[in-house]
């Protein structure tokens, strides 16, 4: 088979310049295929939980003519920078942020997101880019029949300095929101674009270990990775995700945290990731044991003598004290709706509230934004029925009013924090805070020196 020495040379490059990159392409797999409509893309292999590289050699070196990339070394430098932005989506975690539930504009703004903050740190990548701002007005407007759709690349946002993307994100969706219907409509010609792209191709990404003298033709087998019909990359990026949803399971997670450690070992990291490795290699708090003992402790009878209520064995005695159980299974969940709390957080959440809902003797589940909208008896399933607003302000001592109204002992919180803490209620009833990824971290803050740590976790999604 004949070898593609571009790829090869750009290899070199980075494992001569970037030891930190160079040891984690070193155990990436490599696979050539043929279908329209991106350059290359990264996954995770289901066989050894490896990163995986796939790559179009026919669109990049039509990208490279369309660029003209005319000098050799320049085209090498394209490639490394191709390959970088794939390496860079593993290191990030932006494999376990997608969620195949999204509708398609949110997965659109999210691919926005995520390659806005890589390329503004890779220079041919950046020196044909569009400000991702922008890249997003451009989707609005175009058609979907037409074969140009401006710059290959999306830049960074130009009102922003070093965002993450959340933060560029959050700012894309609520650009989105102002004309909602318009840019989904807009999306929907991008995936049917991409369809008619894709209809004809016979390639298949396969899920067999790639070398770098494999044929680019070569098929392989099918697997959950084939896109042919634009769906799960937003149809608008030729940077393909469409493998971002996949394998969300621990021993992916825990190989990418391996290799990422083993690789700062050898090599500085670039500064743009320090924070994101320090992150990723951060002890991981298992948070679901936590809740589980603080909902176990609320279902233990606690009985305390008092005069106040007869003794039944004594009836006819007022000197025989009777007693009271002050906690047995009686709890609030408290669920800020006005946050940004996801569909993949309320389902990571109550998965636990439902093992714990059979031995408890009640739930009361209080839904509030800026005051209480909801109460209700919570049941096994409930929470499908929570409706999360995403607006609003938020103010959370109105649902701990409620919970004590109730004569609940202990309350758990799933909120993003963006409120003022609830400090004169903590000697009131018993506080949890279940915090969304994107939380206040002063608020954090605050509760864990209020309630203790333990009392204090981020909503994960499972891995």
């Amino acid at each position: 088979m004949k070898r593609w020495t571009l790829y090869d040379d750009a290899s070199k490059e980075i494992i001569m310049k970037y030891p930190f990159y160079g040891f984690i392409l070193g155990r990436t797999e490599k696979r050539f295929l043929n279908i329209p409509g991106f350059l290359l893309g990264i996954t995770v292999s289901k066989s050894t939980a490896k990163p995986a590289v796939y790559i179009n050699r026919e669109n990049v070196e039509e990208t490279i003519e369309k660029l003209e990339l005319k000098e050799y070394h320049d085209q090498i430098s394209f490639m490394k920078d191709l390959l970088i932005h794939e390496l860079d989506h593993y290191i990030l975690g932006h494999l376990w942020s997608a969620n195949k539930d999204d509708p398609e504009y949110i997965k659109t703004l999210k691919n926005l997101a995520m390659d806005s903050v890589i390329n503004g740190h890779l220079g041919t990548l950046k020196e044909n880019s569009m400000p991702v701002e922008e890249y997003l007005n451009m989707i609005m407007t175009i058609d979907e029949n037409d074969e140009e759709m401006g710059p290959t690349f999306v830049g960074p946002h130009s009102d922003m300095s070093d965002p993450t993307y959340e933060e560029v994100f959050k700012d894309l969706l609520k650009r989105a929101n102002e004309n909602e219907e318009g840019f989904k409509n807009a999306v929907q010609k991008m995936i049917q674009r991409v369809s008619r792209m894709r209809s004809g191709s016979g390639g298949n990404q396969g899920d067999q270990k790639g070398s770098s003298d494999s044929d680019p033709n070569d098929s392989g087998d099918k697997n959950d990775h084939n896109n042919k019909d634009g769906k799960g990359t937003g149809g608008c990026t030729l940077d393909d995700h469409s493998g971002f949803d996949s394998d969300k399971n621990e021993m992916n997670q825990a190989y990418a945290r391996k290799i990422v450690q083993q690789a700062s070992e050898r090599g500085h990291a670039p500064g743009h990731l320090s924070s994101a490795i320090q992150e990723l290699l951060k002890p991981k708090v298992n948070w679901r044991r936590y809740l589980r003992r603080f909902v176990g402790q609320g279902s233990v009878e606690k009985k305390r003598e008092t005069l106040l209520r007869r003794n039944r064995r004594f009836l006819n005695r007022m000197d025989v004290p009777g007693s009271v159980i002050d906690e047995f299974g009686k709890m609030a969940v408290l669920v800020d709706t006005s946050g940004s709390v996801s569909d993949e957080n309320l389902k990571e959440f109550f998965s636990e509230i439902d093992k714990m809902a059979q031995i408890l003797k009640k739930i009361w589940l209080v839904q509030y934004d800026y005051d209480v909208q909801d109460v209700a008896k919570y049941r096994r399933g409930y929470w499908r029925k929570i409706e999360i607003k995403g607006r609003g302000g938020t103010r959370v001592t109105p649902a701990i009013e409620k919970a004590i109204e109730l004569k609940c002992k202990r309350a758990v919180i799933l909120t993003d924090g963006y409120d003022d803490f609830p400090e004169k209620y903590v000697g009131d009833i018993k506080l949890m805070f279940a915090l969304t990824a994107d939380h206040s971290e002063s608020f954090k803050q605050e509760a864990e020196q209020a309630v203790g740590k333990q009392n204090v976790f981020v909503i994960e999604d499972r891995r």
